[in-house]
């Protein structure tokens, strides 16, 4: 996990995102940096607020004409960075 993650990480919001996991059902399509954002970023703490969290992000997205991955543009606004230059890419806090 990168090191800024982890520095913004506590007990409680480690475990939300594990709980988090754990709920979710293998058919669900949820980026690991989803979590993160959803459970750091906006207080995320069940599987349905992460549905609604989830729901919001693409709504907003595309009332506001983003033609970009949904992600990407999330992680830009919470001031995270991309790193695409090998074969696993990152999103880290800045």
């Amino acid at each position: 996990m990168a090191e800024r993650i982890t520095a913004v990480l506590t007990d409680e919001t480690r475990q939300a995102i594990l709980k988090l996991k754990y709920e979710t059902p293998d058919t669900a399509k949820i980026m690991g940096v989803e979590y993160y954002l959803a459970v750091i970023q906006d207080g995320v703490r069940t599987y349905a607020e992460l549905e609604d969290w989830k729901n919001n992000i693409q709504s907003q997205a595309l009332s506001n004409g983003f033609h970009k991955n949904i992600i990407d543009q999330t992680v830009k606004n919470r001031s995270l960075s991309y790193s695409s230059g090998s074969s696993c890419p990152m999103y880290t806090l800045k």
